[in-house]
């Protein structure tokens, strides 16, 4: 999904459900956390968890972001 990739070079990690192709972008626990589909509770233990903690924006944005904003409009502009 776009805007994970939109969230990782903004140097933000993510919390999302472990779904489709999100945790083959979530490969560090640098870039967030992943629960499982419709586990209210572990969304939000995992969201107090994130809420919480900090997080270095430049070491996210290394292993999550590989290339620059261009590089990134033109992996877009070929799929589209």
């Amino acid at each position: 999904p776009n805007v994970i990739l939109e969230s990782f070079s903004s140097g933000r990690p993510i919390l999302a459900s472990r779904v489709g192709g999100i945790p083959a972008l979530v490969t560090s626990p640098v870039l967030g956390r992943l629960v499982d589909a419709q586990d209210v509770p572990a969304l939000a233990r995992e969201l107090a968890l994130m809420a919480a903690a900090s997080f270095d924006p430049a070491r996210v944005v290394a292993l999550g972001a590989p290339g620059s904003w261009d590089d990134s409009a033109g992996q877009l502009l070929d799929v589209l």
